[in-house]
C-alpha cells in the first residue's frame, strides 16, 4: 500500500511541472541627446539617468507562488529615491551588499554628538541591492515587470 501511495504521489508531483524563473534586466538611457534621439550611439556620462526594467517570467512548465527577484544595483550607478516600482509585490532594500533588506528607507547605524549609537536613514546611493518579493502565482508564460531609476556616478 505504502509503494502505491508513493508513486501516486510521484506521479502527481510529475504532473504538476516544475516552474522556472527567467529574469532580464534592460537598462535605458533617460536624457538621451537631440542626436541620440536620432539615432546616434548612445553615450553613457555622469549624472545620466537610467531606467533599468526587470522582466521575471515563468518558463517553467509548473506554478510558481511568490517569486523572489534580488537584482544588485550595476557597479558605477546609484539608486534613485523612491524609483523602484511595486505593482503587486514588496520592495526593498539592501545597503550591505544584499545581507539584510529593509522597507524605505533603509536605516543605518551612526552616532549621535554624545557617542550614542542611534539609527539614521541611509542616503540612496548607499543601496546595494532590491528586491521584489511578489505577491501573485505565476503560471507557465506569465510575467511581470519591474523598474527603478539609477544614475551614473
Amino acid at each position: 500500500m505504502n509503494k502505491i501511495l508513493a508513486i501516486l504521489c510521484l506521479t502527481i508531483l510529475a504532473a504538476q511541472g516544475a516552474p522556472e524563473l527567467s529574469l532580464s534586466v534592460t537598462p535605458e538611457k533617460l536624457n538621451l541627446t537631440p542626436q541620440e534621439m536620432q539615432g546616434a550611439e548612445l553615450v553613457f556620462s555622469p549624472g545620466d539617468t537610467l531606467r533599468y526594467i526587470i522582466t521575471a517570467m515563468n518558463v517553467g512548465d509548473g506554478l510558481m507562488t511568490e517569486p523572489v527577484i534580488v537584482d544588485p544595483l550595476p557597479d558605477g550607478v546609484h539608486y534613485v529615491a523612491d524609483s523602484a516600482t511595486d505593482d503587486n509585490a514588496s520592495v526593498t532594500f539592501s545597503i550591505d551588499d544584499g545581507a539584510n533588506f529593509q522597507a524605505w528607507p533603509p536605516l543605518k547605524l551612526d552616532k549621535d554628538e554624545e557617542g550614542n549609537i542611534i539609527e539614521i536613514p541611509a542616503a540612496a546611493d548607499e543601496v546595494t541591492h532590491i528586491r521584489w518579493e511578489i505577491h501573485l502565482e505565476l503560471e507557465p508564460g506569465d510575467l511581470q515587470e519591474y523598474e527603478f531609476k539609477a544614475i551614473i556616478r
